[in-house]
């Protein structure tokens, strides 16, 4: 599995916008599960997870967790786990495009939400895990 990020001001309740998601057969969710704050997500071949990440304060340097606090308070972490980079976009534009996060794409570069929707969507067949970023990737 790979993860990434969305780091908030206050933790956020996905669910209602994930059930909203998984209720609509486009989506090709099979079936949506919810266990505590995890929400599990099964597309049939892959799945996505998001969860609150209470422990994901010890994964920073002093230096990263003092511009998430300077620019978000007391920062919440929600770990997004996915199997397909497909599944993980489309939850990703759903969620993400909120100016009360900063998305963490675990390899190098921290984005407002905003500013990694846009990027998804104007670079579709971008893959941030794994392509070298051809274009100016805005650091938070």
């Amino acid at each position: 599995m790979q993860s990434i990020d969305l780091i908030g001001s206050t933790w956020h309740d996905f669910a209602p916008q994930l059930r909203q998601f998984a209720d609509d057969p486009a989506n090709g969710v099979v079936a949506m599960q919810m266990h505590g704050h995890r929400i599990a997500l099964d597309f049939g071949s892959s799945r996505v997870y998001v969860d609150r990440r209470e422990d994901a304060r010890n994964e920073y340097e002093a230096d990263e967790f003092a511009v998430f606090e300077a620019r978000l308070g007391s920062p919440c972490f929600h770990g997004i786990e996915f199997s397909s980079d497909r599944a993980a976009r489309a939850v990703l534009l759903l969620i993400a495009d909120d100016e009360r996060f900063l998305v963490d794409d675990g390899y190098g570069a921290v984005v407002s939400g905003p500013e990694f929707v846009q990027l998804l969507r104007q670079f579709p067949e971008w893959d941030w895990r794994r392509e070298r970023r051809p274009f100016p990737y805005p650091k938070a």
